[in-house]
């Protein structure tokens, strides 16, 4: 009995590794800090990743979203030291080659994790799903600097500004911050967080969408710098699919 309690205790201690972006425990240092983070160093599907087009195979777009904007679909939103973080409770969901996946949560980079041809955006959010197997699927959306987003900005307005700090949050309008309907770039990948576990699902839109220059530096004064480096394509092919024709 005693022995089984140790063992729980210890899996809870390696559970709950302490992981940042500084030098002492930013990305280069999370293998090291659990063993249950070995995969962010010795994954052979790791994310991010940089998107070059010379590694993309053309496929149909197989994508349909269906996110609900009515009051109540949002739980809370907060700020986890990691991230500033949205959780859903009823938010809708997803349809990515004829699977369904719930919206669970979404949460936010700066600078972006992704790259397109080794470009870096200002921000990038992602928007994070599972099916009922528990499998997990990751839209990524980047930003770029241009116009005030409006939906964004009521994110913003709520944005818990110190560490394990949450509000409440019960709407938000989706599409209204998505960019305009687009193609997307397709590939399976990692979490990009410890433990870095794969074979998730990535799609990330081809086209960026705008926030103000003040908006994106509203995220910068809190996120500062939480995004990881790109990691090795390795084998994969990305696929790229054209906007859906309306």
């Amino acid at each position: 009995m005693k022995k089984q309690f140790v063992l729980l205790l210890i899996t809870s201690v390696l559970q709950a590794a302490h992981w940042g972006y500084d030098i002492d425990d930013g990305p280069d240092k999370w293998a090291s800090l659990s063993p249950n983070y070995t995969l962010c160093k010795n994954g052979k599907h790791q994310s991010p990743i940089n998107i070059t087009r010379s590694r993309t195979m053309n496929t149909d777009n197989y994508l349909t979203l269906a996110y609900k904007t009515e009051k109540g679909v949002a739980k809370n939103i907060t700020n986890n030291g990691h991230s500033v973080q949205i959780n859903f409770q009823n938010g809708g969901e997803v349809s990515f080659k004829n699977i369904h996946y719930s919206l669970v949560q979404l949460h936010f980079h700066t600078p972006s994790e992704m790259q397109i041809e080794g470009k870096i955006f200002p921000m990038e959010m992602h928007i994070v799903h599972q099916n009922k197997k528990g499998d997990t699927l990751v839209i990524a959306a980047l930003f770029e600097e241009g116009k005030e987003n409006p939906s964004l900005q009521k994110i913003i307005d709520s944005m818990p500004t110190k560490t394990n700090q949450s509000k409440s949050f019960s709407t938000l309008d989706m599409n209204g911050i998505l960019p305009e309907q687009s193609g997307y770039y397709a590939f399976d990948g990692s979490l990009t967080t410890p433990p870095c576990s794969e074979n998730v699902q990535w799609v990330v839109f081809q086209n960026p969408t705008q926030a103000s220059k003040r908006q994106i530096m509203a995220f910068q004064a809190i996120l500062h710098h939480n995004a990881r480096d790109v990691q090795p394509l390795d084998n994969r092919v990305i696929e790229i699919a054209p906007p859906q024709l309306k």
